[in-house]
């Protein structure tokens, strides 16, 4: 590298010496002799250039090639870690060398670059030397070659030796890690066996479960099909006969209705016929009890019938004393229950008549007539009935305030 950095120096200095035009300050006879030595020089320093240049080159791929194994080495370290630390250890050595000679390799170019003022003022100074300066500097150029190219074999034998050793050194990591993977792949293939292995065992347990779930879905598909046969069945035997219940039942409906309706008939025309009769037989009694009574009797006349009812010709209307304790209103709804009402006075004969029936029971001190006072009517006095008050006969002190009237003993 410094052998091809100082030609390259020496032509540039040389192309100068041509361009600026100094050899003209030469005498002619060793400008010629010069230009014959510059000009072998010259094709020396360009043929020493190009291999220069090829050398460089080759120098520059073994060292990118150098730096890349490097970086796989030092990679390839850290992943083997604790087990191959002392190997590690010599790659690190070894790539610090081959940085010590990269770095000497650039202070060489430095000290060359620092050098170029020198060698321009040299080239200066052989503006006046003569050729024997030249001769005398193409000696030491040619020593230097030598020496370059001495210490440039001592270095790619050296380069030489460090790539062995990291070629060795490539081998053996690569040689673990071929035993690493040969590891890796066996422990890789035993877990494959044991994952099948697993994976067979999951898969038949799975095809035994789908088999029993088949098995289990077409038993209860078939009990589901029969119970839906079983329930269709039912449904149309319970609609069939909820259809019969029903037209059983309408067809009793209306025979009860028919039959209700010709009992309710029957029953109102009994009643009619019932009742006809029995009026006519109590007119009939009357009369009969009329014609028995003798005639000073008839104005005042007492006739009891089988259920204690009494009948007053005057009248022509039947009469009860009820022999129980009760209100006004309480005996309004009793007269209204037997279909009848309180009695109403209208004559001194049916005041009397009232009078002596009241007195048959002789159980209390006094009997309630139809009489009330009407609040809507200023508290006047009014028979139940609505029938007009022609006739009253109040005792001493009557009437009171109270609101309601009966027939009272004398003490």
């Amino acid at each position: 590298m410094r052998f091809s950095r100082i030609f390259l120096l020496l032509l540039f200095l040389l192309h100068l010496q041509l361009a600026d035009g100094l050899f003209w300050f030469i005498p002619i006879a060793m400008a010629l002799s010069t230009a014959a030595t510059i000009g072998t020089s010259v094709y020396s320093i360009v043929q020493g250039e190009r291999a220069e240049k090829r050398e460089q080159r080759r120098e520059e791929r073994e060292i990118e090639l150098m730096q890349e194994r490097r970086r796989m080495s030092h990679q390839e370290n850290l992943r083997l870690g604790e087990e191959n630390r002392g190997f590690g250890e010599f790659i690190y050595a070894a790539n610090g060398k081959l940085d010590d000679i990269q770095y000497i390799s650039k202070e060489t170019l430095q000290q060359v670059l620092a050098n170029n003022d020198d060698v321009r003022h040299l080239d200066r100074k052989l503006k006046s030397k003569t050729q024997e300066e030249l001769v005398e500097a193409r000696e030491e150029i040619c020593e230097l070659e030598a020496e370059i190219q001495s210490e440039q074999k001592e270095r790619s034998d050296e380069f030489t030796k460090n790539n062995s050793q990291i070629s060795q050194s490539a081998d053996r990591s690569t040689k673990i890690d071929a035993d690493l993977r040969a590891e890796i792949d066996s422990k890789i293939a035993e877990l494959s066996r044991t994952f099948s292995a697993l994976k067979a065992d999951l898969e038949r347990e799975l095809n035994e479960a789908r088999e029993k779930n088949a098995e289990v879905e077409g038993e209860l598909r078939s009990e589901n099909i029969k119970l839906r046969a079983d329930l269709y069945v039912f449904q149309s035997r319970n609609a069939r006969e909820l259809n019969e219940r029903r037209e059983k039942n309408a067809e009793v409906e209306r025979e009860l209705r028919s039959e209700n309706i010709e009992l309710r008939a029957d029953l109102a025309t009994k009643t009619t016929e019932l009742r006809a009769q029995i009026e006519f037989e109590k007119e009939n009694k009357a009369g009969e009890i009329a014609k028995l009574l003798p005639n000073s009797k008839r104005t005042m006349t007492l006739a009891f019938d089988l259920n204690g009812w009494s009948y007053l010709e005057q009248t022509a209307s039947w009469y009860k004393a009820i022999d129980q304790k009760m209100t006004f209103d309480e005996a309004v709804a009793y007269c209204g229950s037997k279909k009848s009402h309180l009695v109403t006075i209208h004559s001194q004969e049916e005041n009397d008549f009232v009078q002596e029936l009241a007195k048959s029971v002789n159980s209390l001190d006094f009997f309630w007539i139809g009489l009330k006072r009407n609040p809507n009517k200023e508290n006047a006095f009014e028979w139940t009935d609505g029938s007009s008050v022609d006739f009253t006969k109040w005792d001493e002190s009557q009437p009171d305030s109270n609101t309601h009237a009966a027939v009272r003993f004398p003490a």
